[in-house]
């Protein structure tokens, strides 16, 4: 089963970052993430913190590309999630039903 936890998360002016942990076929991926609310563009990077990635695995551009395009809707909704639960973002009626899963 495909998830993901978020953790060290910032949301300022419309851009969110933080650390991702994406579970997938028994793997655990730990990435660093960002996402621009407004241009919808979605950005992984190799976790340098060694708070979260205390191996400090490091992947290579490819397996980053992979798991993005693999785990987009996934990690999008969390992101949209993550924002309406914590009322960084408001969405109108519209939007938010737009956006649904």
């Amino acid at each position: 089963m495909e998830r993901c936890e978020l953790y060290d998360v910032e949301v300022l002016d419309g851009y969110f970052s933080g650390i991702a942990y994406i579970f997938e076929n028994e793997k655990r991926f730990i990435v660093e993430i960002s996402y621009d609310i407004e241009f919808k563009k979605l950005v992984l990077k190799n976790c340098c913190n060694p708070l979260y990635n205390s191996y400090l695995e490091k992947y290579e551009l490819e397996t980053l590309e992979d798991i993005k395009n693999r785990n987009y809707n996934l990690l999008e909704n969390e992101v949209l999630n993550f924002i309406r639960t914590n009322g960084s973002l408001v969405f109108t009626k519209d939007q938010y039903s737009s956006n649904r899963w």
